[in-house]
């Protein structure tokens, strides 16, 4: 605890701050925004250098798939095979 912060040191980086549960979603939401909603590794990339909290990367791939903004430019078409109806 400093600065009435919660850290997590691991030893091998800098320490990290553990945010609490009504913080987390707002912060996704402005690292994805800012990363140009690029997906899922860049907004967890930019977010696990200075914060810190369990399952982490899980809420922010839900975050990602979730954006209206990704799934309007996503790219992704699933190959329904054609099959007769009668």
């Amino acid at each position: 605890m400093y600065d009435g912060l919660l850290w997590k040191n691991t030893g091998q980086g800098p320490r990290r701050v553990i945010l609490q549960y009504s913080t987390r979603q707002k912060l996704i939401r402005r690292a994805h925004d800012e990363s140009g909603h690029r997906g899922r590794d860049p907004t967890y990339k930019k977010l696990v250098e200075f914060y810190y909290w369990p399952h982490m990367w899980r809420q922010i791939a839900v975050h990602c798939r979730t954006c209206y903004q990704c799934q309007i430019r996503s790219t992704y078409r699933p190959i329904v095979p054609i099959s007769p109806t009668w």
